[in-house]
């Protein structure tokens, strides 16, 4: 693996783009794990296409940076992530009438063979653009999970991590973005 670019909350935290296999001619479908790193968590947020990982941060981030994310309330009990586990667990049990409130402020879902699968989000509070990542419960298709029962995930949710990143960051971070999908769109 390469370490292709990082983006920086903090002098602690942030985020590395590490491309898989051939690091030398970087396309749209170059594979490329996105991890959050803060102390010794580390967590992976995204493995797939480097084009569609950078894309989706590029697009959500320029929302936030014109205002468009802001949490609705009103639709949302919980936080984000305890949301969309509850939308997704309708969903599981063929109750296809809940509506997911939370779909316009996802960044990534990453389902992990480890216990940290996870799901990131972006969006604005205050005069702050808020990255937050959550846990993801993994097990809505398996037949025995009493091991891991949705009701003891739920008691048990809390955010892995939360960021926040001024408007200022956020244009530093869409620049590197933009330079980034202009290397990969030359090849």
């Amino acid at each position: 693996m390469k370490l292709i670019s990082t983006f920086k909350f903090s002098k602690t935290a942030f985020l590395s783009m590490y491309i898989v296999g051939n690091a030398e001619q970087l396309s749209y479908f170059s594979e490329v794990e996105i991890y959050y790193t803060n102390f010794e968590l580390q967590l992976l947020l995204f493995k797939d296409y480097l084009g569609e990982g950078i894309k989706n941060l590029q697009t959500i981030l320029q929302k936030t940076l014109n205002q468009e994310l802001y949490i609705n309330e009103k639709l949302l009990l919980n936080d984000l992530g305890y949301e969309y586990m509850t939308y997704l667990k309708n969903i599981s049990d063929d109750n296809f009438s809940v509506e997911d409130n939370t779909a316009q402020y996802l960044l990534w879902e990453t389902v992990t063979s480890y216990d940290k699968s996870n799901c990131s989000w972006l969006y604005n509070k205050n005069d702050d653009v808020v990255f937050e990542v959550t846990p993801s419960y993994k097990y809505f298709y398996e037949e025995n999970v009493e091991i891991h029962s949705f009701d003891k995930f739920l008691e048990e949710f809390e955010s892995y991590a939360v960021e926040f990143l001024s408007m200022d960051q956020c244009k530093k971070w869409l620049n590197k973005l933009n330079c980034l999908i202009k290397e990969i769109s030359t090849v």
